[in-house]
């Protein structure tokens, strides 16, 4: 009897479409639901993907090192190559900077104006010019170009060659 009054009251017009919204909103319900579980899922990929890239960039930074907010050797030393370029190319001349570019240069231009420099020992095109025999118990070893120690070995002779004083590796 109870299901026979209910369908009763279902049947009416205003109660079928009340009926009819209530289930049309529950479908559209469980779409959002869908969705929300969809963007749920994207925005995790992205949060992910967003810490990665973010991650990358920090990396990017460290290697960069200060570059990005304050002068650094690399910055400038680009910004003095791009200088000397560009004086090069627009004037036809030499930067002059490069005038004293190599060691030698630079020693003969302190010497000039009365800077002590090291006692040059001997002069070779290249290593494997290096008569051993005619140089000293312990001496520097140095390139003519390049700047940061590089090239640079302190040296002193042990038995039938020499030890680099500087990071103790044999000749």
């Amino acid at each position: 009897m109870v299901q026979l009054v209910r369908a009763f009251f279902r049947s009416l017009p205003p109660v079928a479409q009340r009926d009819a919204t209530i289930s049309s909103l529950r479908a559209g319900q469980d779409r959002l639901r869908q969705r929300l579980e969809t963007h749920k899922i994207e925005r995790r990929r992205l949060s992910a993907q967003l810490r990665a890239l973010n991650a990358e960039v920090n990396l990017l930074r460290a290697d960069l090192g200060a570059t990005v907010t304050k002068p650094s050797f690399r910055r400038k030393h680009a910004e003095a190559q791009r200088r000397r370029i560009l004086v090069r190319d627009e004037y036809g001349m030499q930067y002059p900077i490069m005038t004293v570019n190599s060691k030698l240069d630079g020693y003969r231009f302190a010497a000039s104006h009365g800077i002590p420099t090291p006692r040059q020992i001997a002069i070779y095109q290249s290593a494997g010019d290096i008569d051993w025999a005619l140089l000293p118990d312990s001496f520097v070893l140095k390139a003519i170009q390049g700047t940061s120690a590089r090239g640079v070995m302190l040296l002193e002779r042990h038995d039938e060659g020499y030890i680099d004083l500087l990071d103790g590796t044999g000749q």
